[in-house]
């Protein structure tokens, strides 16, 4: 008798509802630069596109696809384009990216 478990790891990625709505760069200050964002956006370091946004990223060891293990969990920016991602802990942490984007679009 022989017995197959299926193991894998399972990625959940939820959008993150920033509190401060000051540390996300508005349109406005990026120069009505377009882009694919709506009303706030980041800038991609890798892609250099304006699409990178905060989420909230949830990983688990999964058995049979049942989330078991959680492996990570946190907040990351994201870039859907490139799939780029850096880790934050704090809204803080979100002025100097904004910083950054205000800086390279300017």
């Amino acid at each position: 008798m022989s017995f197959f478990i299926l193991l894998g790891k399972h990625d959940f990625d939820s959008h993150y509802e920033v509190k401060d709505t000051s540390v996300l760069p508005s349109l406005k200050e990026i120069n009505n630069k377009p882009s694919i964002c709506n009303d706030h956006c980041f800038y991609c370091p890798n892609c250099k596109n304006l699409s990178v946004e905060p989420i909230k990223r949830k990983e688990f060891i999964t058995i049979f696809f049942i989330p078991v293990i959680p492996v990570y969990w946190g907040k990351q920016l994201k870039c859907p384009v490139c799939d780029w991602r850096q880790d934050f802990s704090k809204e803080t942490e979100l002025n100097i990216v904004k910083q950054k984007t205000i800086e390279e679009l300017t």
